[in-house]
């Protein structure tokens, strides 16, 4: 319904009125109505236009009457309800209502005036007094709408993917919103193609395009909540061509009151175009480590280790040690987890630790004062060429940052240390996932002086070292998914090392889940490998982030599109493609989605030396030596610059090292 401006404005002033004053215009606007549908009756009952007066048989009928509405549309909640919101509850508390009043009004005035309304123009009075009472508020409700709508703006146009019980959850609620419009919807199923609902045609997917200009189609929803992670891709790829935002439905598991409202929408995340299927968790595994225990997690500010924390609170840890070496990170976690132990009277203590992992001695110190069963050990430098700029702070963090953490691990009896590992430890190409690879290398070694019963301390057989290693998660720290979608908030343009670099992905939360597992299977020494699904080129990850926010792709072929994908060149270090075993040699475990690698490495009587000299290296300042010595210890590496050329002959001479198998 069009407003004129001047009436729109009128209509705008009349909305802020003061409730009290609303509530008072509405009665008399009922009473109006109740004796205008009581005239039209009688006098058609008469065959006259005559007005029953004060001396009429029916005139303490009809007082009564509508006294009798105003009360029981009050205590119905009808003067309470906001207009703008009602929804079809007004048409049966109205038809109540009015019922009761005329019933009510008939038989006071047959006890009091011995004279009532007969029953079939009592009948009439209901059916009328219903339908005017509600149908005036329901044209009100669309005037105000109208109204209320910004100037030059109409409501969101909306197509609905699904005419099932979702879709029709979802139609209900933004038919009471004035911001959405519903004007079609899609299912794939032939037998709801070509009906319609609430007079919206049902189409077929394959019409979208079409749709899309001929109904102005803002966005479309995918309003199926069932559907596994699989099909929820295939259906987004289908769409991938259709420049229209594309919203979803939250899972069955989060709409168990039975109801999809708007405020539930969210857009199309990453993970919804990830083929794998997200395993549910073996709850004895989770919680073997955690329940009733008492753990440290390092790095617990970040991506990773922020969400070992949520899952531990979530599997009922007894106390949970936060150590990190970023203030602002650690407040953040810390009153996160407080608030929500607080909330849900969880009996988790909570044990807050602004440390540096590099500090032995300090960790040593936390380990032993918490009492700590399990640490897991998620404190690195992540960023790959942030770190192959500073490659002495990137292996002094992830190598001997580790090394010393898992010295402290032994001394303080520690039941098990668990690395935090990353698919750019095998064969990497940067100093990063050199970094991890030795220090994987190192918990294997000392793991094997364990096993030997050779380590120094009158403890260290007590700790188990185990390493558990992933690719990438979506919307961590270092992760592309949050810098392509600011970049397309900012207009764009995003920007691609290569067009074939390609990525493992796992969501956060999974990828904690199964962490926790795979430290209740660890016996000492393993590399779990956690099952990543298909690995996924970024470049199609970027077209589909651009499709999916209701953009254009600017390309040779359509010039005037909205987001230009700009290819820059692959950066130092950087690989096109990740990989999760250095061989091939690996078995499965007691989890599906965790296997573990047999991988060979150098054992601690012929690592040592290396060590020694990659810290002289890092005192020393000496980029060209630290580089040298991990090419020599690390399957894969290469140090990109020539100028080490003369510098790798030189350190043939001087360094030995050991033959790998």
């Amino acid at each position: 319904m069009k407003v004129p401006r001047f009436r729109s404005s009128a209509i705008r002033q009349a909305v802020l009125l003061p409730r009290p004053v609303k509530q008072v215009l509405t009665a008399l606007a009922d009473v109006a109505v109740f004796l205008g549908c009581a005239y039209l009756i009688l006098a058609m009952h008469a065959g006259a236009l005559v007005l029953p007066g004060i001396s009429s048989p029916y005139f303490g009928n009809l007082v009564l009457g509508q006294l009798i509405l105003i009360i029981l549309f009050a205590s119905s909640g009808l003067y309470s309800q906001v207009l703008r919101y009602a929804g079809e509850e007004m048409l049966y508390r109205s038809a109540g209502a009015v019922a009761a009043a005329v019933i009510c009004s008939g038989l006071i005035a047959e006890y009091l005036f011995a004279e009532s309304l007969p029953s079939t123009i009592a009948g009439f009075l209901w059916a009328t007094v219903t339908i005017c009472t509600t149908g005036a508020r329901m044209i009100a409700k669309s005037v105000i709408h109208s109204a209320l709508r910004t100037k030059g703006e109409g409501p969101e146009r909306v197509a609905i993917y699904g005419a099932g019980q979702g879709g029709m959850q979802l139609f209900y609620g933004m038919h009471d919103s004035p911001g959405f419009r519903v004007v079609a919807f899609l299912d794939d199923d032939p037998k709801w193609q070509g009906r319609t609902i609430q007079g919206r045609s049902i189409f077929s997917p394959d019409q979208i395009d079409r749709l899309v200009g001929r109904l102005r189609i803002d966005t479309l929803i995918l309003a199926m909540p069932s559907l596994t992670r699989r099909r929820r891709k295939q259906i987004l790829e289908s769409l991938s061509g259709v420049s229209v935002r594309i919203k979803v439905v939250p899972g069955v598991d989060q709409l168990l009151d039975g109801k999809v409202t708007v405020s539930q929408l969210r857009d199309v995340r990453v993970d919804d175009l990830l083929w794998r299927e997200k395993r549910a968790p073996v709850e004895a595994l989770l919680h073997a480590r955690v329940k009733g225990k008492s753990i440290m997690v390092t790095g617990a500010g970040g991506s990773i280790g922020s969400e070992l924390c949520r899952q531990a609170v979530r599997a009922g840890v007894a106390r949970l040690a936060l150590l990190d070496n970023s203030e602002f990170a650690l407040y953040s976690i810390e009153q996160e987890l407080s608030t929500w132990i607080a909330q849900d009277d969880l009996d988790t203590e909570l044990v807050t630790i602004l440390c540096n992992c590099a500090d032995q001695r300090a960790v040593e110190n936390q380990l032993r004062r918490c009492e700590t069963q399990t640490l897991y050990h998620a404190a690195a430098y992540k960023h790959v060429p942030l770190v192959e700029n500073n490659i002495f702070s990137g292996m002094q963090n992830n190598l001997f940052g580790t090394l010393n953490c898992a010295r402290a691990a032994s001394a303080a009896g520690v039941e098990k240390f668990v690395l935090i590992s990353t698919d750019k430890a095998v064969r990497p190409t940067n100093i990063m996932g050199a970094s991890k690879r030795l220090a994987e290398m190192v918990l294997q070694a000392m793991d094997a002086e364990r096993e030997a019963g050779r380590l120094r301390s009158s403890r260290a057989e007590e700790t188990k070292f185990t390493m558990v290693r992933f690719g990438n998660v979506l919307d961590s720290a270092g992760s592309v998914v949050p810098l392509f979608r600011k970049q397309i908030q900012e207009g764009g343009p995003i920007t691609l090392t290569h067009k074939e670099v390609t990525r493992y992905f796992m969501t956060i939360p999974e990828a904690a889940q199964l962490v926790l597992q795979a430290s209740a299977m660890a016996r000492g020494g393993e590399v779990f490998v956690l099952e990543m699904g298909e690995p996924v080129k970024i470049f199609d990850l970027a077209t589909r982030m651009i499709v999916h926010s209701g953009l254009t792709i600017a390309d040779e072929e359509n010039p005037d599109g909205d987001i230009e994908i700009q290819v820059t060149g692959l950066r130092p270090g950087e690989k096109l493609y990740e990989e999760l075993f250095i061989d091939d040699n690996f078995s499965g475990t007691d989890h599906p989605a965790i296997m573990k690698a047999e991988e060979k490495f150098l054992a601690w009587h012929e690592l040592t030396p290396f060590l020694e000299k990659m810290k002289e290296a890092i005192s020393a300042g000496d980029e060209a030596e630290l580089r040298i010595i991990v090419e020599r210890l690390v399957a894969g590496y290469k140090p990109p610059m020539e100028k080490f050329v003369e510098r790798r002959k030189e350190a043939r001479l001087s360094l030995v090292v050991p033959a790998r198998e």
